[in-house]
């Protein structure tokens, strides 16, 4: 079965321009994300890697902000207040969290069982 596996490496850039050479689709490109590089790929197995380096120049959660100011409202006011359920992606979301995202669930939908290749 397919698996995620999360590592944590001195370059990923490097790790990432290994794995292509050895066959693998390189899904997200070094970003930058809440404290950490985050890179992934998925190798010819169809295992999708999650490729980090920690970053300690760059947004935390512990900041409460998306874009690293720490003047976010995170955990400020209850979202359920307004009737909502949860907090909205709009909310928070920058480009780059966007981007991880979306290359994100496009390779999960990609995914299949290799036995069935």
């Amino acid at each position: 079965m397919p698996s995620f596996v999360r590592v944590y490496v001195d370059d990923p850039a490097a790790t990432l321009k290994r794995a292509a050479a050895r066959g693998a689709r390189i899904v997200t490109e070094p970003t930058d994300f809440w404290g950490d590089v985050l890179s992934r790929f998925a190798d010819p197995f169809g295992h999708l890697w999650w490729v980090y380096k920690h970053n300690p120049g760059s947004a935390s959660w512990d900041e409460g902000s998306a874009d690293g100011t720490g003047e976010g409202d995170w955990g400020q006011a209850d979202p359920t207040e307004n009737g909502a359920d949860e907090q909205s992606w709009e909310s928070f979301a920058t480009p780059e969290l966007t981007a991880i995202h979306s290359s994100l669930m496009e390779a999960m939908a990609s995914l299949q069982d290799p036995r069935t290749r």
